[in-house]
C-alpha cells in the first residue's frame, strides 16, 4: 500500500469525490474511508479502542496529511494514555465512554478497533451520530448483528468501510484488474501469525482483574452485550 508521506492532500480528497475521502494507511494497517464536508476542511478522526490493532490504526490515521486525530476512547487507562501519545495532537480529547467521543462535534469519522462483540453497538451509535466509520474485522458476532448494521447503514448517508486489508492492498487490486494482462504466478509465500521480528505480548501489559472490574461500570465496560 502507499506510504502516507507520499499522499498529497489533493490526492486524499479526490480519490473518491463527492465529499468522500479515502484515508490511505501504511501497509501495517487497513485503509479507512472517511468523508469531509469541504475539501478545505481537516478531517477530524476519533479512534475507539486503542489496543494492539487499534494502536496500529491510530498510527496510520495520525500519519496522513489533512487528517487529525482529535479524540480517543478506551476503557483501559494504559491504552487511553497510549492513544493520547500516538495521536500526535497536543489538544486531543480522551474519553472512557465512547459515546462521549461520538458526541464530540470535532469528530467527523471514527475508527473502531475494539473487540468484535462491541462492533454492532458502536457502529449503530456512530450511524446515529452521523459519523463516517472504519470498523476493524470481524464485522459481527452473529448474522443478526450484521443485518442490523447493514440496515442502519443503508438508511443513512454514512460512509462505511470494513477492514480487510488483504483484499484492499495494492496487490489485491491489481490482481482483479479487468485488463487483458496475463498474470503468471511463479511463487506463493504464506505467513501465519505475527512477523518473525514482532515483539511478543508481555503478560504484564494485559489488564489486571482489578482494572477490568473497575471498568465494568464505566462507559459500558469491557463486556458490552456479552453476558
Amino acid at each position: 500500500m502507499n506510504n502516507p508521506s507520499h499522499l498529497t492532500r489533493r490526492q486524499f480528497l479526490e480519490s473518491t469525490g463527492k465529499g468522500v475521502a479515502t484515508l490511505a494507511a501504511v501497509s501495517a494497517a487497513a485503509p479507512s474511508i472517511l468523508s469531509a464536508p469541504s475539501p478545505n476542511k481537516t478531517i477530524g478522526v476519533g479512534c475507539i479502542g486503542i489496543g494492539t490493532r487499534g494502536g496500529g490504526l491510530i498510527n496510520s490515521a495520525a500519519a496522513v496529511p489533512g487528517v487529525k486525530v482529535v479524540a480517543v476512547s478506551d476503557v483501559y487507562q494504559p491504552h487511553l494514555r497510549k492513544g493520547v501519545e500516538r495521536s500526535k495532537n497536543p489538544d486531543v480529547k480522551s474519553y472512557v465512554d465512547y459515546r462521549e467521543l461520538l458526541a464530540d462535534k470535532n469528530v467527523d469519522a471514527v475508527v473502531i478497533g475494539t473487540p468484535d462483540h462491541w462492533h454492532c453497538q458502536m457502529v449503530l451509535d456512530a450511524v446515529s451520530a452521523g459519523k463516517d466509520i472504519y470498523c476493524e474485522k470481524g464485522f459481527s458476532r452473529t448474522l443478526a448483528e450484521a443485518k442490523r448494521m447493514r440496515d442502519a447503514l443503508r438508511r443513512s448517508r454514512v460512509v462505511f468501510q470494513l477492514g480487510h486489508q488483504a483484499r484492499q492492498s495494492t496487490a489485491a487490486l491489481q490482481a482483479k484488474d479487468p485488463s487483458p494482462t496475463i498474470w503468471w504466478i511463479s511463487s506463493i509465500a504464506s505467513e501465519a501469525g505475527a512477523p518473525p521480528n514482532a515483539r511478543p505480548t508481555r503478560l504484564s501489559s494485559r489488564p489486571s482483574r482489578a482494572s477490568c472490574r473497575s471498568s465494568l461500570t464505566t462507559g459500558g465496560g469491557w463486556c458490552g452485550g456479552i453476558p
